[in-house]
């Protein structure tokens, strides 16, 4: 990936972290992780999200292109009770990206301390970072 895009992810992240999104006791996270994979192996892409444990290892994931980018991250960002600069900084990497995805599992999702979490996948170049939202009370 660009390291201007992923730089400027890790710089979103370290902001939200800083800021403490929080709404009647749920607080609101954003992380990210690059990932070393192609759009027709997506076993790094299942590592990571067993690692974190965001899916369980017997998951399958696929990954399905979202046409309208930036609508589908606004809405998550407004979900995630952004502010505005947070929303537009998240939304303008979203839209110049090279393919943006949502990630689908079957199987029994794996979750532990989180109550909910939303990957979406960027794609720039030949490089991909995993987008994760997630909620924590």
């Amino acid at each position: 990936m660009v390291d201007v895009v992923f730089d400027e992810l890790k710089m979103i992240e370290k902001t939200i972290d800083e800021i403490n999104y929080t709404v009647d006791q749920i607080s609101y996270y954003f992380a990210c992780d690059l990932v070393s994979m192609t759009s027709s192996d997506l076993k790094p892409l299942k590592e990571i999200l067993v690692m974190h444990k965001i899916i369980g290892p017997e998951d399958n994931v696929t990954l399905t292109e979202i046409n309208e980018p930036g609508t589908d991250i606004g809405s998550i960002c407004r979900e995630w009770h952004f502010d505005d600069d947070i929303t537009s900084r998240i939304t303008k990497l979203v839209e110049q990206s090279d393919g943006y995805y949502k990630m689908w599992a079957d199987g029994s999702i794996a979750s532990r301390g989180n109550l909910m979490s939303i990957c979406r996948v960027l794609q720039k170049g030949e490089e991909f970072a995993l987008l994760e939202f997630y909620i924590c009370d």
